[in-house]
């Protein structure tokens, strides 16, 4: 029997619980986080992307500028 204490935020399990039940239960949690997850990773994957392709153009740039113009100080 599953008993869920609102109160308390609380779910007590006392004897049996059908199996389908429990991996309903899982599913039903675990699905949703695991694609916020990915979803989140995604973001943060492009993000930082974004950011290197930025900095990997910046180097290019001060690598290739005219050696007339290379004093070696930082940009």
């Amino acid at each position: 029997m599953v008993r869920f204490d609102l109160q308390a935020g609380a779910i007590e399990l006392s004897g049996r619980v059908p199996l389908p039940l429990l991996l309903a239960v899982v599913l039903l949690v675990s699905v949703p986080l695991a694609i916020g997850w990915i979803w989140v990773a995604r973001q943060l994957r492009a993000k930082a992307r974004t950011l290197l392709d930025g900095l990997r153009i910046r180097v290019w740039q001060w690598l290739l500028r005219h050696p007339t113009d290379r004093d070696d100080r930082p940009c």
